[in-house]
């Protein structure tokens, strides 16, 4: 099944496999690749159930004995009865649930540490009395939403797509940008965004899209990133910082400089000079009898950083020469 789901869906992200049957049941493929449901009437809530371990990893909340199971804790089983090694802590109310927590109407919809899961009445807890992964009519329980959502997060990331695509950027001139986010919404809330420059944060720039002018100094790299989150009252406990992303741009904004070296004098009494710097748009050569008045002999770029430049045989010794860059 797994090679023909390769070489007809590769992309194929949570295969369900659907069994002509009408009795009522379910499974996964015994891997966490693979749903498995029967088409008997109300075999949908098989294929949520085991979405469940294909997606998350969840642990069956089952009191029913299977002997030879293995005791491997999932995100909503755990033998621990100690709060603080307790995975789901974050979702237990301290100051009304007790540790274990007995199954009564008090805590009916509240999470705590419940005994009877991963297939043993004993010694072996969940997080809440009614889950889908113990009790197919119930939807998931809180700790279970979270796996899930972080399971989506770690297949699909929030921001999918961003202008400028290149993150490296170099000026040539001071000038506006604009930089954009395309965000994966979820459904229900809009993801937070927050824009920073140079790791400062600025004010109202919460929007997809964000425009700062960027002029020429010494100082080089400016900086410019977004921060794109997840606020979602699903997750108390991201570890692993998975509803967040960060966005990065290195904006080269350095201004243009230019270094002349002393002249070679050449055999035939003409000489040349070498001009070194960072000049995107250019340069022109200028020379000058007095420092006052300068005239343009030539305009160039820089190769690779640098240029050089040979002067006739009748340039006097009396010439003064610069190079500039455009104003």
């Amino acid at each position: 099944m797994d090679a023909l789901l390769q070489t007809n869906l590769p992309n194929c992200h949570l295969p369900i496999l659907l069994v002509n049957d009408i009795v009522f049941g379910g499974s996964d493929d015994g891997s966490n690749l693979t749903g498995i449901a029967a088409t008997a009437s109300g075999s949908s809530i098989f294929v949520i159930h085991e979405c469940g371990h294909v997606l998350a990893n969840l642990g069956d909340e089952y009191t029913s004995e299977f002997p030879g199971y293995p005791d491997t804790e999932e995100p909503n089983t755990t033998t621990q009865t100690n709060f603080d090694a307790i995975k789901w802590k974050a979702w237990i109310n301290t100051n009304t649930t007790p540790i274990p927590t007995p199954e009564t109407a008090t805590y009916i919809n509240d999470a705590g540490l419940f005994e009877g899961a991963h297939h043993h009445s004993d010694g072996w807890y969940r997080p809440q009395i009614n889950c889908a992964m113990g009790n197919f009519s119930s939807p998931f329980c809180a700790v279970c939403s979270e796996a899930l959502v972080l399971s989506f997060y770690r297949q699909v990331r929030p921001v999918d797509g961003f202008t400028p695509a290149a993150t490296n950027l170099s000026l040539a001139s001071p000038q506006m940008l604009t930089f954009t986010l395309k965000l994966v919404q979820p459904a229900t809330h809009d993801l937070t965004v927050q824009w920073f420059t140079n790791g400062i944060s600025s004010v109202g720039a919460t929007n997809q899209s964000f425009a700062v002018e960027l002029g020429l100094g010494a100082g080089g790299v400016t900086n410019v990133s977004a921060r794109v989150k997840d606020e979602t009252p699903l997750v108390r406990t991201d570890s692993e910082n998975i509803l967040a992303q960060t966005v990065m741009w290195n904006v080269n904004a350095a201004a243009p400089h230019l270094n002349l070296d002393l002249p070679v004098w050449l055999p035939d009494g003409a000489f040349s000079f070498r001009v070194t710097g960072s000049a995107p748009l250019g340069f022109v050569i200028e020379s000058s009898t007095n420092f006052l008045d300068w005239t343009s002999i030539a305009t160039n770029f820089l190769t690779l950083g640098e240029f050089t430049s040979t002067n006739s045989a009748t340039a006097s010794s009396g010439q003064f020469f610069r190079a500039r860059t455009p104003p």
